[in-house]
């Protein structure tokens, strides 16, 4: 109970306690497998992911702007 009152969990039980605190850990690995990461990862490799594919993710915005610009400059370029 101790550890699923850390976690942030109330449970009347030790059972209830240890139900929250594996569907926690189920859930912890499952993020890290989505996420393309051993098992073992800590938090700060988890969250060190999320950043570098939000940042990616922002990249594929801008590169996708570029792109659509260059190809108004060529249809327009062919239109001529």
């Amino acid at each position: 109970m101790a550890l699923a009152a850390r976690l942030g969990f109330a449970a009347p039980t030790e059972e209830a306690a240890a139900q929250h605190v594996a569907a926690r850990a189920e859930e912890s690995t499952e993020v890290r497998r989505s996420l393309g990461l051993p098992l073992a990862s800590d938090a700060q490799a988890v969250a060190a992911k999320i950043t570098a594919l939000h940042s990616d993710a922002a990249k594929v915005a801008v590169l996708s702007a570029e792109n659509e610009a260059l190809k108004s400059v060529e249809t327009e370029r062919h239109s001529r």
